[in-house]
């Protein structure tokens, strides 16, 4: 990384440096305040790859500084009037660091350690004005339109605490500039928020707010203030306000991202890079994916699934085949289920049975109970208590919604999208669970099997556009009339169109039942002569997890896991050693 600094111009170098120090960074338009990148400040960065790429691509831009989510508040002084402000709240009485700002009449900012409220962009008298969390200002040596470059007096060892004078002054402002305008305010009221949060819901609820008010089209810094107020009014604890800012930058660059189409039929191929921005640009996304953290990335439940596969990587696609009666279902609900416990975010999306059947059914397995007497109220073949015990479970899911099912039954691509989208910006949702893939709506024309390869390939672009993990139940081609096919592991071609879902999976695991270790000689024809039944064949309670592709570890390929079946739930066989 050293040895490619010198690739770099002045302002890049300043810009690298100061990432390097932890500051947030973002470019903005040579000789100008205005940004370079979507989103402005909620954009900057401290990632070092990211900021190189910036300013290998626009070598004169300005440098743009984040101050609250740097740990800094700024003070900016704007000549006479501005200083003799600062002087009454006695932030002048002791040197901090300080930037010129190349203003002809003399501008200052004065840089102190950030408080522990939030600071969002106020004046505090006139021509001194406060840039914290909801603000940005221009770093040194950027190049003030006046043709003057910043410059900073002082080191950054300097950087003082406020006043108390200060701080009061700009808390007190605080209250009157955390509601945001009056058309913010109106948006705001129309969104329905809890009452109180706790430590387990804090960044769900708060995520689903900061997206309902981008959607309405608030502006990114007043979202940014409006969901710190409710932080601290509701939160119990309140998050620290970097979180906060994260989280709104985040949910921001999102909801830019919305309206970019994964598939295009446009005819203007778009602009290719000269080699040297390609090979970069590539190159930072293999650094990004060396130094994301997947440390809570989702899980299997069970230990030798977990173990064969591995974790489950945001952007990835993997397929669950099986046949009929082989327990697809029961292995979707299982893992379903351990999301829950791990108060992992979910969508559901049930194209078989309706959402308000799936949340009694979800009820009825936790309790080991037969949802369909439930169903059709014949508590008399349920145990005492049944109705009551199945209220109960239903309550929880009220409590700890962390597993969302989607309404429609009948659902089109675009409405997949809709759907997803909202379980990500509204519930904050990591994992979607498709059940399943061949029962979308693919239209009727004559290009079917074209329409659902494009399917498959558009669900691995949304996986990858939400950064979700997205897992697909998928049919097989009809079973073939001999018996033992139910106790092979079906090969990657069984999938149904499988030309189009198994090539864009990262994964595919198939389902099967196990045979028996000790049947008789001659069992096949006895079987086929109908001396043995199918039920005679099969290892009890036993399921077969088999691995038919690993984009990442040909190692996989072709083993299987074992899987115990006890009440319809699936149990290890093996010491549970991992997280759901």
């Amino acid at each position: 990384m050293t040895a490619a600094l010198p690739l770099l111009s002045a302002l890049g170098r300043a810009a690298v440096k100061y990432a390097e120090h932890g500051w947030y960074v973002f470019p903005l338009v040579p000789r100008q305040k205005e940004p370079l990148v979507a989103k402005g400040f909620l954009s900057a960065t401290n990632d070092l790859e990211q900021v190189r790429a910036w300013w290998i691509r626009n070598p004169n831009a300005n440098i743009g500084l984040w101050p609250g989510q740097s740990g800094l508040v700024v003070l900016d002084l704007d000549g006479p009037d501005g200083v003799a402000a600062a002087q009454r709240l006695g932030v002048l009485s002791e040197p901090t660091l300080e930037c010129s700002t190349g203003r002809a009449e003399g501008g200052r900012h004065l840089y102190f350690k950030r408080p522990t409220f939030t600071v969002s962009n106020c004046e505090l008298a006139p021509k001194l004005d406060v840039r914290g969390d909801a603000g940005y200002v221009v770093l040194p040596p950027s190049v003030h339109p006046t043709g003057r470059a910043y410059a900073w007096a002082g080191r950054v060892e300097d950087i003082k605490e406020l006043t108390a004078e200060a701080t009061a002054a700009i808390y007190s402002r605080q209250l009157g500039s955390l509601s945001g305008s009056a058309d913010t305010q109106a948006k705001a009221r129309d969104i329905v928020f809890e009452d109180a949060l706790d430590e387990g819901g804090r960044n769900n609820a708060l995520t689903r707010y900061a997206g309902r008010l981008l959607a309405k089209q608030v502006p990114e810094d007043e979202v940014l203030v409006v969901v710190s107020a409710i932080n601290v009014a509701k939160c119990k604890p309140p998050l620290p306000q970097d979180e906060v800012n994260t989280l709104v930058a985040s949910i921001s660059r999102k909801e830019n991202s919305k309206n970019v189409r994964l598939v295009t039929n446009e005819t203007t191929p778009p602009a290719i890079p000269s080699p040297r921005e390609l090979a970069l640009e590539q190159i930072e996304g293999a650094r990004a994916m060396l130094t994301r953290d997947v440390s809570q990335a989702p899980r299997w439940a069970w230990y030798d699934v977990d173990k064969l596969t591995g974790p489950m990587l945001p952007g990835d696609l993997i397929v669950v085949g099986a046949l009929m009666g082989n327990g697809k279902s029961t292995l979707l609900m299982s893992q379903m289920d351990a999301f829950a416990a791990a108060k992992k975010s979910t969508l559901y999306i049930p194209l078989e049975i309706d959402a308000k059947v799936c949340r009694l059914r979800w009820a009825a397995w936790k309790l080991g109970l037969e949802v369909k007497h439930a169903i059709r109220q014949d508590w008399s073949r349920l145990p005492e208590g049944a109705q009551e015990a199945i209220d109960g479970v239903l309550e929880e899911q009220e409590r700890g919604s962390y597993i969302h099912f989607a309404r429609p039954k009948r659902m089109t691509f675009s409405t997949l999208i809709d759907w997803c989208r909202w379980s990500v910006e509204e519930a904050g949702a990591s994992t979607v669970m498709l059940d399943h893939f061949h029962r979308l709506d693919f239209g009727s024309g004559a290009q079917f099997r074209i329409e659902v390869t494009e399917a498959a390939r558009r669900l691995k672009d949304l996986a990858r556009e939400l950064n979700v993990v997205m897992i697909a139940a998928a049919q097989l081609n009809r079973a073939s009339s001999d018996p033992i096919d139910q106790y092979c592991p079906p090969q990657l071609g069984r999938l149904k169109e499988s030309g189009g879902i198994g090539e864009e999976a990262d994964v595919v695991l198939m389902l099967s039942r196990r045979l028996k270790r000790d049947l008789p000689n001659h069992w096949t024809q006895d079987l086929r002569l109908g001396r043995l039944s199918e039920v005679d064949l099969a290892e009890p309670s036993t399921m077969v997890v088999t691995c038919r592709k690993h984009r990442l570890d040909d190692s996989a390929l072709n083993c299987s896991a074992y899987l115990n079946v006890r009440n319809g739930k699936l149990e290890n066989r093996s010491k549970w050693s991992g997280a759901a």
